[in-house]
């Protein structure tokens, strides 16, 4: 038997979630009030008793913004700690779904409510109050199987930004070669605002003991964000950072590197040329490899190996060269994100073609630092306060209007909130919706790894109508697009 409270003002709102409720638990025992007032009045005088709820509803419009930490922060000393609390409104100008979110509710229900959504969450937050050890299943909702990824959103500090890449500073060492997705309006271009880039470099900020300063690189820009962030720096160019981050002089100890071209197609025959030309102390030499044979181990001692031959697979490459070899991708076609998440493991840096050749060399310099320039590029680095969003691609395996559920590589906190990037094609339209995480477990690991990570079940909070809409247009079409992959 539930026990809930509900304070709200609204006869039709009352009716509506009781006659859920009832469903639900038909032994349910409803208290409700139509004012916080009077809940309070009969709250000073009650016994400990009287506090034992399993669920909390509460109208957040029946009391003023800045008085909810202090109510909530009272509430929650006298009820039992596994007690849900969730809020109700509609979506008003007043209602603010950041100060909401900060003030940590396990969910906030829009008005007017979509039956079906009321329902699944009214259940999802009885069954939390009772058992917080098991994953929760929807009531009547039937949730789809799914392969697609989804981003973990997180807010990036910018320090400084140039054309070859930018710095963070954030409280966490990002491990070296991690790569990520960044959204922001610099980077935006007809249906695109996102790069992605690699964290080469994060040490301790000096004077700190918690700050850590992380060097990005950019992979696979288009040729149009690049003009489009040139443009950016060359406006902004009075606010030059006064530290060196990107660094082209040569290294104290000269020594001889050695690169090789595999497949160079005839409109790049000029390639190798071009590099020693821009490089003093490199030799460059061209490779023709059979892909349709088995691959043998290369005997040239090869600092760089630079890929223009898309057939070439990975595991190929792998098998002919030493694992230290820092392995490059150029390529026509545009790369998807799955793509990206196979490659970028293995090659270090991905060009599209025709290439910039000012900032292939560039790029080229960063990755291989003992090479010497024949001439110092000019880089135009610029102080930022600009937040980046960075995502972190998560295969889903089950999601529904309700929750998503993924496996992880290290476990998220329960109860603890992340913003969720539904990537679409057109990302000015990308869906962004926050979830809290509910359930966690150990996950077995996938077919031909031995590395294990964690489940996670993750419930949208504060879903509106918009977003309802959007997230069932989403589901349409990983339904259309995994039956399609399935019959083929």
């Amino acid at each position: 038997m539930s026990r809930v409270l509900l304070i709200d003002n609204e006869i039709k709102s009352i009716d509506e979630i009781k006659k859920i409720l009832l469903s639900l638990d038909p032994f349910c025992v409803i208290e409700s009030y139509d004012s916080l007032q009077k809940f309070e009045k009969d709250a000073i005088a009650a016994e400990p008793e009287f506090f034992k709820f399993n669920l909390i509803l509460i109208e957040y419009q029946l009391a003023k913004f800045n008085e909810w930490e202090a109510k909530l922060s009272y509430l929650k000393s006298k009820v039992p700690v596994e007690s849900v609390i969730c809020f109700t409104s509609y979506d008003a100008p007043t209602v603010s779904r950041k100060y909401i979110l900060n003030l940590a509710p396990f969910n906030l229900l829009y008005k007017p409510y979509d039956p079906l959504i009321l329902k699944e969450s009214l259940n999802m937050a009885l069954k939390t109050s009772e058992n917080l050890k098991e994953q929760i299943k929807p009531f009547e909702m039937k949730p789809q199987p799914s392969t697609a990824f989804v981003g973990i959103l997180k807010d990036v500090d910018i320090v400084s930004i140039c054309d070859l890449g930018f710095v963070t500073e954030n409280t966490t060492q990002i491990p070296i070669n991690n790569f990520s997705k960044y959204y922001s309006k610099l980077f935006s271009h007809e249906k695109k605002q996102s790069v992605w880039a690699q964290c080469i470099q994060s040490e301790l900020k000096p004077g700190t003991t918690d700050t850590f300063i992380s060097k990005f690189h950019f992979v696979g820009i288009e040729a149009a964000v690049l003009m489009q962030l040139r443009k950016y720096l060359q406006e902004n160019k009075s606010r030059r950072a006064k530290t060196t981050v990107w660094n082209f002089a040569d290294n104290k100890i000269s020594r001889k590197l050695s690169i090789a071209l595999i497949n160079v197609s005839e409109s790049q025959s000029q390639l190798k040329k071009d590099i020693e030309e821009h490089f003093k102390n490199v030799t460059v030499e061209v490779l023709v490899i059979d892909v349709k044979t088995s691959p043998e181990p290369m005997t040239g001692d090869y600092d760089c190996v630079i890929n223009l031959d898309p057939e070439l697979g990975i595991d190929a490459l792998k098998a002919m060269f030493k694992p230290e070899v820092v392995c490059l991708l150029l390529a026509e076609k545009p790369i998807t994100d799955e793509q990206f998440k196979e490659l970028l493991p293995v090659y270090r840096d991905i060009y599209r073609l025709p290439l910039d050749r000012s900032y292939f060399y560039k790029k080229l310099k960063t990755l291989l630092a003992d090479l010497q320039c024949t001439e110092l590029p000019e880089v135009i680095n610029i102080t930022s306060s600009e937040k980046f969003k960075a995502t972190n691609l998560v295969k889903l395996s089950e999601i529904c209007e309700l929750y998503l559920i993924f496996t992880y590589h290290r476990e998220l906190p329960k109860q603890s909130y992340r913003e969720f990037a539904f990537i679409t094609e057109d990302e000015n339209q990308m869906i962004q919706l926050p979830a809290f995480c509910s359930f966690t477990k150990k996950a077995d690991p996938e077919p031909g790894s031995q590395v294990s990570g964690f489940e996670h079940q993750f419930n949208f909070w504060g879903m509106t109508d918009h977003y309802l809409k959007q997230i069932r247009v989403w589901l349409l079409h990983n339904y259309i697009e995994k039956n399609q992959n399935e019959s083929t």
